[in-house]
């Protein structure tokens, strides 16, 4: 081995080194404040429960519990550390914490990577924009949440998707799927590309072929990774999790800056909607179904697809949270990488500052009752998030095929 190649070698670790540094400086100041309450409060007991009972008997107690096993398993690690090292409820919180911002060190990483290959002379630059986003510091160093947990394997799911390694992407996808159920939301790109690597040079009967040993690999790794939470193999109480995720929050909106909390509805019940709330549902839904089909099939960008598919979504269904937009801003700046179009640069920019706003209010609302009428600043920030959402579409759609 030469020594111009252990030089080499060198740097790129010491470069890694002082990148994580980085991420972890801007993140240090934030992770004392205290968490989001509700959250995690939920996250700490959890922890206690599964460690104290096991995996086996977790999704059988009778206790509030709506995450599928992905995180479960991070939370067991925690619980485990809490019972060997007497941990207080301040570090239990910091390490709940630690595992977010694990997530964000590994996605700067990744970006940084990518930035380098793409721009080479603006890496830093880029990446700094990933470290100093308020939205993605406040929502893991503050509010203590794991929406870069789930954003991250969804990152790396794409990533081998375009590269092809449709296996790879597939059981990743599952893994964010086991990890937060909202994950679904972007299956549509999964199932599309999928289809679109098959159909190429394979006669019908291979691409059949193919699409079942996907199909069985996927549903080999979701047992072997869920098993561990179940009884005789009786999968009834992770599926019934899997539901509660999706039934437990019935309003029209969650504190979420879309539609809905432009229209008044927060926190107003589903059952409550007149007929016309849930037609523009239906009609949103299907309006993002073609414009997936329409869009994958045209230009094959397959990020600005993720960041718009999830927008969408956020801005016109229901029973959305205030934090749902969050992949959204990463796959904003990678397709920024690829494209080289400022306009989403452009996207990313406000899009994370309308979303630091909205996780922000809620907090201050929520965690230190400061009494202020923040539905006024939401509808706001709800009308400013529509109207980039409308942006964000007509331009993408004005682009020329590639």
């Amino acid at each position: 081995m030469s020594l111009c190649h252990i030089k080499s070698k060198k740097n790129i670790k010491n470069n890694i080194l002082f990148l994580i540094l980085v991420v972890l400086c801007f993140r240090f100041g934030f992770i004392f404040f205290k968490g989001f309450k509700s959250d995690l409060s939920c996250f700490k007991a959890w922890s206690y429960y599964v460690y104290k009972y096991g995996t086996r008997k977790f999704y059988d107690l009778d206790i509030f519990k709506d995450y599928p096993p992905g995180y479960i398993y991070i939370l067991y690690l925690i619980g485990f550390l809490r019972d060997k090292f007497n941990l207080t409820e301040n570090i239990l919180e910091l390490f709940i914490k630690f595992s977010a911002i694990i997530s964000d060190v590994i996605t700067s990483i990744f970006i940084f990577k990518l930035a380098k290959n793409k721009f080479s002379s603006k890496s830093f630059l880029i990446f700094m924009f990933y470290v100093l986003n308020p939205a993605i510091i406040f929502n893991s160093s503050v509010w203590g949440q794991i929406d870069s947990i789930y954003t991250l394997i969804l990152v790396l799911s794409i990533n081998y998707l375009i590269k092809n390694k449709i296996f790879v992407s597939c059981i990743l996808f599952c893994l964010a799927i086991l990890t937060k159920p909202q994950s679904l939301i972007l299956s549509p790109v999964i199932l599309f590309k999928t289809y679109d690597h098959l159909k190429e040079n394979n006669s019908e009967f291979d691409i059949f072929k193919k699409t079942v040993l996907i199909l069985l690999s996927c549903f080999v790794f979701v047992f072997l990774f869920t098993i561990p939470f179940t009884q005789n193999l009786n999968y009834s109480s992770i599926i019934d999790s899997f539901i509660k995720s999706f039934k437990n929050y019935d309003f029209a909106t969650v504190n979420a800056c879309n539609l809905y909390m432009l229209l008044g509805l927060n926190y107003y019940k589903i059952s409550q909607l007149k007929l016309f709330f849930l037609f523009i549902e239906i009609i949103s839904i299907l309006l993002i179904t073609i414009y997936i089909f329409y869009r994958l099939n045209r230009d094959k960008k397959y990020h600005l697809a993720c960041a718009n598919i999830n927008l969408l979504v956020f801005l016109f269904t229901l029973k959305i949270h205030e934090r749902y937009i969050y992949p959204s801003l990463i796959f904003f700046l990678i397709d920024y990488i690829y494209s080289h179009d400022k306009k989403t640069l452009f996207l990313y920019t406000i899009f994370s500052l309308t979303c630091f706003l909205n996780l922000l209010v809620v907090y201050l609302s929520h965690n230190n009752n400061v009494n202020f009428n923040y539905i006024y600043i939401f509808k706001i920030l709800s009308f400013v998030n529509l109207l980039l959402g409308v942006f964000s579409i007509r331009e993408n759609n004005k682009k020329a095929f590639v």
